[in-house]
């Protein structure tokens, strides 16, 4: 080991101060096409909302090597949250994951009320495909 004076440092390059490029494979958490692929309007929708915006990105899972990560944009309104808005303009199907992370335990109301919501969903269809029939 060698011990240098002060008057013998270099100033450090400007390269060497500015972090490199990364890149990460990632997918919207918690929803997924509706068909086999993303279409093109879902692109356009991503564009549009994000295309030189500040947003916050938060890894929820690591899968095989792909984070899945919630996509957050702060706006006047409120926060937008990218995946709702694909599902909100039918461009995406929401894949909430089912967790046994209940505060309350297996004495949870939050199953019970899924089922509830996934019962007037079904009933919701019914009606409205007895509507269309009329």
């Amino acid at each position: 080991m060698e011990v240098l004076p002060f008057s013998s440092l270099l100033p450090m390059k400007q390269s060497f101060l500015e972090l490199p490029v990364q890149l990460t494979k990632c997918s919207l958490a918690d929803v997924l096409p509706i068909t086999k692929s993303w279409p093109p309007e879902a692109t356009h929708t991503l564009c549009s909302a994000l295309l030189g915006a500040e947003v916050l990105i938060t890894a929820k899972s690591l899968d095989a090597g792909v984070y899945r990560v919630s996509v957050e944009k702060q706006r006047e309104s409120g926060v937008l949250h990218v995946g709702e808005r694909l599902v909100m303009d039918g461009l995406a199907r929401s894949v909430m994951p089912m967790t046994n992370s209940c505060p309350e335990g297996n004495d949870c109301c939050c199953r019970d009320l899924l089922k509830r919501v996934e019962k007037l969903e079904k009933m919701m269809l019914r009606l409205l495909n007895t509507e269309k029939f009329k």
